[in-house]
């Protein structure tokens, strides 16, 4: 039985012994950091399209290890894929995602050094995660955020800034190298919101000048005409390119005026979904809340029992993309910026299989 919402993951077989070796004491540690981290990566590597770096030979000879051989027996009965990539070995991590134009879609599971891998999430914007996840509940709290929901409650009234809500230095959420912003409103006072978001969630550049696709889904509304959105499309490219100057962007925009298609808001990364009952507009001038609501922040196929949130996650993706093709091909009503079909490196993620 195939298996869907996979995620791609390259796994060094260093880590995955390792992972493999900590079985034992790790069932004993159950409800702590450490513990629970080592849970989450488990049920990770059963809902991942894996990449090995050793042969298949290699692997089947060490299938009498506990950790190995779930795997191997998982994917023998259809719920996972491994592959062996023994021949293009990712032990020089800058080179494989630099080359490989499926690298910065997957991610890594490396034993390499912390500021090596701290390294490779900044410069292309890729979850990595090390043994440190599990290896002491010290360095596992560095790594929680991974593998919990995250997120704050507002209350109406309060003044504060989006920043002070995705709080990136705790949870590294500009750690990424594709968005798409779901928000029929989001046109509502730019400064306030989808600029504040921007400026939080933007990385400052990628490494060798790899673009960053960004791309917003809107809503038309009845005193509006789509074409009344070319200048917030230029609002926009001018505040990133203000904001992030040394970012290679693409900017995509895409005003829907058919039926609506999405009701909640989202902002989804390659690596976090991000939700808003009251939506992406939720300031008004002033930094002022109008709503009461809660933002929560979770990265999909993390967490043991996220299997609604994988598949909500690659839902929303995969809806986006139907619509965004829908408009261009004129199937329906509506405009985007740039006249020219998507580039987000998000649609062409075979989420399904």
């Amino acid at each position: 039985m195939a298996r869907k919402n996979r995620k791609r993951v390259f796994c060094e077989y260093a880590f995955l012994k390792q992972f493999g070796d900590a079985s034992a004491s790790m069932w004993m540690l159950n409800g702590t950091d450490a513990g629970d981290n080592w849970g989450s990566i488990r049920s990770y590597l059963t809902k991942s399209d894996l990449m090995l770096d050793v042969d298949c030979k290699t692997f089947v000879e060490d299938k009498d290890t506990t950790e190995i051989f779930r795997l191997w027996k998982k994917a023998t009965e259809g719920y996972l894929t491994i592959k062996f990539a023994n021949d293009h070995t990712i032990r020089d991590v800058d080179s494989y995602l630099y080359g490989q134009k499926e690298a910065i879609k997957t991610s890594y599971l490396l034993t390499q050094k912390s500021g090596i891998c701290q390294h490779f999430r900044k410069s292309y914007g890729v979850n990595v995660l090390t043994p440190d996840c599990w290896t002491s509940n010290e360095t596992a709290k560095d790594y929680s955020f991974y593998f919990r929901d995250c997120g704050s409650p507002i209350d109406q009234g309060a003044k504060m800034k989006w920043s002070d809500i995705l709080r990136d230095e705790e949870y590294h959420l500009s750690q990424c190298n594709s968005m798409l912003i779901i928000d029929n409103y989001i046109e509502n006072n730019l400064n306030e919101n989808l600029f504040s978001i921007l400026g939080t969630l933007l990385p400052k550049t990628l490494a060798n000048n790899i673009e960053f696709h960004l791309t917003i889904v809107t809503q038309c509304h009845s005193t509006k005409t789509p074409d009344s959105y070319s200048n917030m499309y230029s609002e926009i490219c001018k505040y990133v390119k203000s904001a992030r100057p040394e970012l290679q962007c693409r900017i995509e925009l895409y005003v829907n005026n058919g039926a609506k298609v999405f009701h909640d808001r989202t902002i989804i990364t390659n690596n976090v979904k991000i939700d808003s009952g009251a939506g992406f507009e939720l300031f008004k001038s002033g930094g002022y809340s109008q709503h009461k609501t809660e933002i929560r922040i979770v990265h999909p196929y993390l967490q043991k029992f996220s299997d609604s949130c994988d598949s909500m996650y690659s839902s929303i993706i995969a809806d986006a993309h139907t619509l965004i093709e829908k408009i261009e091909k004129g199937k329906k009503r509506g405009k985007h910026w740039p006249n020219e079909p998507s580039r987000n490196r998000l649609f062409d993620t075979p989420h399904e299989e």
